[in-house]
C-alpha cells in the first residue's frame, strides 16, 4: 500500500502549494510554456516533470498527473509515445483528451528515434551509400550512427515518426495545442569524434591525420545536420498545421557534458569547437542534461564531484547555448542514483553505509540548488520504467513542492529577474584542458563558507554547506535572495557565509535548504518559512 502517511506529510508543511487556486494551473502552465526565455516578464517560473510515463510498476502515470493539476501542481503533463507502427495507449488517449480539455501543452517521450537506423533491418542492411551506419575501412558494417553517413536515411526516420498511428491519433485527440514537445531519449550509439577515422567516409571526405579541434568540429557539423533533417521531416509529416507550429523536438543530455574540466580525458565527450561550448543546441530545439548522483559512481550531493559544483559550468554554457539559438529550451534532469530494483547499487544504501540518512527533504535541497543556478524551463525527475510511486513518491513531492513554491513571491520575483552572483575570489576546481570560451567566463557561484576545507579540492573533498545568491536592484538598495543546504545535516546548523557585495551572513541550515532575503539597506538578514 503506498504511504499517503509521508506524502502528506510534505504536503502540510509546504502550504504555498494551496496558495493558488488549482483552477487557474491549465492557463498558467500554458502561458509559462509560451513565453520566450527572455522576455520582458524576465525567466519564465519552472515546471515539473518525469521521464517515467507510468512503466510497468505503478509509475508516474498519466492520471496521477491529471490527480496533481486537479491540485494546482504546476507540471507539464508527459505521456509515452510508441515507436511507429505501435498504437497510442488506451491511457494516453484518456488523459490526452483532458489535456486537450484543459488547453495544456504536453510532452511526447520516447525512445531515441534514429534507433530504427541500426535495429531496423529495413535500414540497416541498406548499402554504404544508402546507410546511416558507420562502415569501417574494409567495408564492414558497424552498428552505430555517423555524422558522416548520407542524409536520406535520417530524413526517412523522421517521416516515420511524424507519419506514425500514434502521433496521427494524437493530433486528432489535441488538435490545437499551445505547445508540442517531443522528448527523445537520445542514447543511441554514435560514433565518437575521437574514432572519426574509423568511419571510412570521414577518411573519403577529409582525408587521415586531421587534429582533434578538426575532428570535434567535423563530428558536430554532422550532428547538426543529420539530427535536423530527421526533426524537419518529423516535423513536415504532422498532419496538422497547428502542430507544426506548436512541436519542439528535445534531446536528453542534448548540451555540454557535465564533466567539463573534471578530469584530463574529459573533452572525448565533448564536442565544443572554436565560437561553441557546444553543437547540440544547433541541432535541437531543446535539451535535458543530467543533474545527477550516479549509482555507478564516486559522485554525492556533499563533496566536490557533486552535480552542485559540475552544474556551474553549465551557466555560461547555457548563455552559449542562447546565443546559438535564442528559443532553446533547457530542462534539467533530476536523480538522485536511487534504484529500488537493484538495490546492491541504490545509491541510497551507499549513504546508508556511511551513517548517513537520505531523506525526501535531502534530496529537494540537491534539486533547489540545480534550480537556482540555471533556472530550467523544466525540472523532470529520472524513475526507471519498473519503479514504483511505493518507492519515490514522497522524494518527487519533496521536488514538487519546491517548483510550486518558486511560483510565489518573494521568490517568483528573483527567479524572474535575479542575477546569479558569482564568487571571483575563488576558483572552480575542475578546470582541466578549458576550451577558450570558458577560461574567463565566471563558472564558480558557491558562496564561501567559515569552515570550508583549505588546498586542494580534489574530487573527493567534503562540503558541509552550498549556498549560492541571485541579486535584484541597485547600489544601496540590493537585495539578495540566499539559498543554501548542508545535505549531511539532519537538524539545521549554523553555517556563516560570505556574500559578495555585501559581507558575512549567518544561517541555521539543514539538508531540505533555506531561503532568505538580505537587504543592503538596513543590513538585514531575513530567513524565510521552511
Amino acid at each position: 500500500m503506498r504511504s499517503y502517511l509521508a506524502v502528506a506529510a510534505i504536503v502540510s508543511l509546504t502550504p504555498f502549494l494551496v496558495a493558488q487556486d488549482a483552477s487557474d494551473v491549465g492557463p498558467r502552465i500554458r502561458a509559462i510554456a509560451l513565453e520566450p526565455n527572455d522576455g520582458p516578464e524576465g525567466r519564465p517560473l519552472p515546471l515539473f516533470a518525469s521521464w517515467n510515463t507510468g512503466g510497468k510498476g505503478g509509475g508516474y502515470s498519466p492520471a496521477w498527473q491529471l490527480e496533481q493539476l486537479d491540485q494546482g501542481r504546476p507540471l507539464l503533463p508527459w505521456l509515452a509515445l510508441p515507436e511507429p507502427g505501435k498504437p497510442l495507449g488506451a491511457a494516453e488517449q484518456t488523459a490526452l483528451a483532458e489535456f486537450a480539455k484543459r488547453k495544456l501543452p504536453v510532452a511526447f517521450l520516447a525512445t531515441q528515434w534514429e534507433r530504427l537506423l541500426t535495429a531496423d533491418k529495413r535500414f540497416a542492411s541498406r548499402p554504404k551509400e544508402a546507410n546511416a551506419n558507420v562502415f569501417d575501412k574494409d567495408g564492414k558494417f558497424q552498428p552505430k550512427v555517423s555524422p558522416f553517413s548520407p542524409i536520406e536515411p535520417w530524413s526517412e526516420i523522421g517521416a516515420l515518426w511524424g507519419a506514425s498511428p500514434a502521433v496521427k491519433r494524437a493530433q486528432e485527440i489535441h488538435p490545437d495545442p499551445p505547445r508540442i514537445f517531443f522528448h527523445s531519449n537520445n542514447e543511441h550509439t554514435k560514433i565518437r569524434w575521437h574514432g572519426a577515422e574509423e568511419d571510412s567516409r570521414f577518411v573519403e571526405k577529409f582525408g587521415e591525420g586531421k587534429d582533434d579541434a578538426f575532428k570535434r568540429k567535423a563530428t558536430g557539423d554532422g550532428w547538426i545536420e543529420r539530427y535536423r533533417a530527421l526533426q524537419k521531416a518529423f516535423r513536415e509529416n504532422l498532419e496538422r498545421e497547428e502542430w507544426r507550429n506548436a512541436a519542439r523536438f528535445v534531446g536528453y543530455n542534448a548540451f555540454a557534458p557535465e564533466s567539463i574540466g573534471r578530469w584530463v580525458a574529459w573533452d572525448k565527450h565533448s564536442l565544443h569547437a572554436p565560437g561553441r561550448i557546444s553543437p547540440w543546441p544547433l541541432a535541437w530545439d531543446g535539451g535535458a542534461p543530467s543533474f545527477y548522483t550516479n549509482n555507478w559512481d564516486m559522485s554525492t550531493d556533499y563533496t566536490v564531484f557533486s552535480p552542485q559544483v559540475q552544474c556551474m559550468t553549465w551557466v555560461p554554457a547555457l548563455a552559449d547555448a542562447w546565443k546559438h539559438n535564442p528559443d532553446f529550451w533547457f530542462e534539467l534532469s533530476l536523480w538522485d542514483g536511487a534504484v529500488a530494483t537493484k538495490k546492491d547499487t541504490d545509491k541510497r544504501r551507499y549513504y546508508a553505509d556511511r551513517g548517513q540518512k537520505y531523506s525526501p527533504e535531502r534530496y529537494a535541497g540537491m534539486a533547489k540548488f540545480g534550480l537556482w543556478m540555471l533556472r530550467p524551463r523544466v525540472i523532470r525527475e529520472f524513475r526507471g520504467y519498473l519503479e514504483t510511486r511505493d518507492d519515490y513518491e514522497a522524494h518527487s513531492q519533496a521536488v514538487l513542492a519546491a517548483v510550486h513554491r518558486i511560483h510565489s513571491p518573494p521568490l517568483a520575483e528573483f527567479w524572474r529577474k535575479g542575477k546569479l552572483v558569482p564568487n571571483t575570489k575563488t576558483k572552480h576546481p575542475m578546470f582541466i584542458g578549458l576550451p577558450p570560451e570558458l577560461e574567463k567566463a565566471d563558472r564558480w557561484f558557491r558562496l564561501d563558507a567559515e569552515g570550508d576545507p583549505t588546498g586542494a579540492w580534489k574530487l573527493g573533498v567534503e562540503l558541509d554547506v552550498f549556498a549560492l545568491a541571485l541579486e535584484l536592484g541597485e547600489k544601496p538598495e540590493r537585495r539578495w535572495l540566499v539559498y543554501a543546504h548542508a545535505p549531511r545535516r539532519e537538524e539545521p546548523k549554523k553555517f556563516v557565509l560570505t556574500l559578495p557585495g555585501y559581507g558575512k551572513v549567518s544561517l541555521e541550515v539543514g539538508a531540505g535548504g533555506v531561503y532568505a532575503i538580505v537587504s543592503e539597506n538596513g543590513r538585514k538578514v531575513e530567513p524565510l518559512e521552511r
